[in-house]
């Protein structure tokens, strides 16, 4: 059964509203199903309070930024702007648009519901690292535990899978919730790690 229809099925069959991250899900009224996203923080906002967001281009614009006007290079980043709406999604429209907001995290659910989502730990990510962050290799074992105290459970909402003590307390959430796993040491966090042995990167 594909990832999409599994979705499907678990939107039909589980209460309303989902919750992913910082984003709210929800039916709208009527009999042809469409859904509207919003923060949820704006969970009980009117709607007319709440900016519309019509298009990809618009949706982009809205995660390309935090609230400051700064760049997130960290989609999982609990920094998602408020005070939008996005609505009259179909089930393909509403699956896009959750990947827009945080990549794969539909599909890596499912695959942990499903016991099939491979989890690599920081030894084997590290190795495949050449060039100027084949560095991140000499990582510690406790300049990575302190590493993924600030760059992971400060500024990440992911729950970690891949250290020695993995961050999987409570994987599932609520029931209407689809949690957001990291299964691999993204890209950024590399980043980190070679600043952390190296020290920040200065601009010529």
């Amino acid at each position: 059964m594909s990832i999409s229809i599994q979705f499907r099925d678990w939107i039909e069959n589980t209460p309303a509203p989902w919750k992913i991250g910082q984003v709210l899900i929800a039916p709208e009224p009527g009999g042809v199903k469409r859904f509207e996203l919003r923060h949820v923080d704006d969970r009980h906002a009117e709607t007319d309070s709440l900016r519309p967001v019509d298009d990809w281009i618009g949706l982009r614009e809205l995660i390309r930024v935090n609230a400051a006007g700064e760049f997130r290079p960290l989609k999982a980043a609990p920094d998602l702007r408020s005070g939008w709406r996005m609505t009259g999604l179909d089930f393909d429209n509403l699956r896009l648009a959750l990947d827009y907001f945080y990549p794969g995290a539909v599909a890596d659910w499912i695959c942990w519901r499903n016991g099939n989502l491979p989890v690599t730990s920081y030894a084997e990510t590290a190795k495949r690292q050449s060039g100027r962050y084949h560095i991140a290799r000499s990582l510690g074992e406790g300049d990575l535990e302190k590493l993924t105290q600030t760059v992971c459970e400060r500024g990440c909402l992911k729950r970690r899978l891949w250290t020695a003590i993995p961050n999987s307390d409570a994987v599932e959430g609520s029931s209407s919730e689809i949690p957001l796993l990291c299964a691999e040491a993204c890209n950024y966090f590399v980043g980190k790690a070679r600043e952390k042995i190296k020290g920040p990167a200065v601009e010529e």
